[in-house]
């Protein structure tokens, strides 16, 4: 896209630098009904020039707003994506809380049926 519009800066520069001595030579005719006839002429490709212009313009908006529209869609996906992510996140992180919270309290009591089925004597030795 910007090598269009770079492209086309650059054809507009030399067209009107190709044009300015065309209308010099135009101009020199000393009759002035052929001096008028030769300004709306070069007058008339002046406008048509800018008309293309402006045509080229209003395509390049139209096709500037279609792109605006896919990378708006595809914006809205990744968030919605990433917002599904988050969510996926968070009930992950709450099942690791509930998983350690469960392991934490089974390791305790596993510590606990140890120390009861222990022998007096090994408690003693485990002590030391």
């Amino acid at each position: 896209m910007i090598k269009v519009l770079a492209f086309l800066g650059v054809f507009a520069a030399l067209n009107a630098a190709a044009q300015v001595p065309t209308e010099e030579r135009v101009l020199q005719d000393r009759n002035p009904v052929g001096q008028g006839q030769q300004r709306l002429g070069f007058l008339n490709r002046s406008r048509e020039a800018a008309q293309e212009k402006v045509k080229q313009a209003e395509q390049d908006l139209r096709e500037a707003r279609d792109i605006e529209g896919a990378a708006q869609k595809r914006l809205d996906a990744a968030k919605k994506q990433k917002d599904a992510a988050a969510a996926v996140l968070e009930r992950a992180k709450q099942e690791l809380a509930v998983s350690r919270k469960a392991y934490d309290q089974e390791a305790l009591e596993f510590e606990r049926t140890l120390k009861a089925t222990q022998p007096v004597d090994a408690r003693k030795a485990a002590k030391k």
